[in-house]
């Protein structure tokens, strides 16, 4: 195959790795008879992402970083060519170049990633990156046959992507429940049926407003309890002693006479009370009728002064 495949440290070192050593063999530039892709002319032009590496050194640890860096790539989906700086002297002379030393200060060490002739980092920066979700915005992404993935393979990859997508937007439809029947418009609501019967309404009862008669009412004499007990027992003496006396008859008679006075006392009282309470509703009107006077011979004096 190529010079790095006939070096029995390459031997030794690929027995540790087979995946890295293929990926490093298949795209080292040595020979165009060979199917593989042709060296570029100069390094700081190619588009291409570059792994820099040297598994012909024997060193473990070399190895297994380049597989960790070949692995991190393929897991984001970056294309990649990879380079042994054993066999390839201008990418050898690029890296002696410009291999220096990152923000921090350390000196960087193979593998590496190297882009249009300038490194962009080691396994320790690369890692770095990949942790925080970086690693994307140090690299430019570039396709052709030779890288890995290659042009053909990363089309085939978003062909599939593609119809994957429109596989689970006919599935998440195909979920999707069937919309319900709308429901039929609300009927017109009916007019309110008004009632024949009307409801009879309470009217109030008048209250008095004539102010005599409200003084005579409260003027009447209140009898205590004991005054109508009194007045019961003189009925009774009164009735059995007319009884004796004039028969059945005659108290009857006495009983409605005694009945009359009374009436009689009563409309007394009541015309009395009607009088009192018209001579006080005069001295009222009086009283009002003077304090009036009083406050406009005041209002007159005052508009003198």
């Amino acid at each position: 195959m190529s010079e790095a495949s006939s070096t029995p440290n390459q031997d030794a070192a690929a027995s540790g790795s087979a995946s890295t050593t293929t990926a490093v063999a298949s795209s080292t530039s040595t020979n165009n008879s060979t199917g593989l892709p042709p060296k570029p002319t100069t390094y700081s032009t190619d588009p291409a992402l570059y792994i820099y590496t040297s598994l012909t050194a024997g060193s473990s640890h070399i190895v297994t970083a380049t597989s960790r860096l070949e692995t991190i790539l393929r897991a984001n989906r970056i294309p990649f060519k990879a380079i042994d700086l054993a066999t390839d002297e201008k990418a050898r002379m690029l890296w002696g170049r410009r291999a220096g030393k990152d923000k921090k200060g350390r000196q960087r060490k193979l593998p590496a990633l190297v882009q249009m002739g300038m490194v962009l980092g080691d396994i320790v920066e690369i890692e770095e990156w990949n942790e925080y979700g970086e690693l994307k915005q140090h690299v430019t992404f570039y396709y052709d046959e030779f890288t890995q993935p290659s042009l053909q393979q990363h089309q085939e990859w978003l062909k599939k992507q593609e119809q994957l997508k429109q596989q689970r937007q006919q599935q998440q439809q195909q979920a999707k429940p069937a919309a319900p029947p709308a429901a039929p418009p609300a009927p017109p609501p009916l007019p309110e049926k008004t009632s024949a019967t009307t409801t009879t309404t309470s009217k109030p009862t008048p209250v008095a407003t004539n102010p005599a008669a409200a003084a005579a009412a409260a003027a009447l004499p209140i009898r205590s309890i004991a005054e109508e007990a009194a007045a019961k027992a003189k009925q009774v003496q009164l009735q059995a002693l007319r009884e004796k006396v004039h028969g059945k008859a005659g108290a009857k008679a006495g009983t409605s006479a005694v009945t009359t006075e009374k009436t009689s006392e009563v409309k007394a009282i009541s015309e009395g009370t009607e009088e009192k309470a018209k001579l006080q509703a005069g001295k009222e009107s009086e009283e009002t009728k003077k304090e009036e006077e009083k406050e406009e011979e005041k209002k007159e004096d005052e508009s003198i002064d």
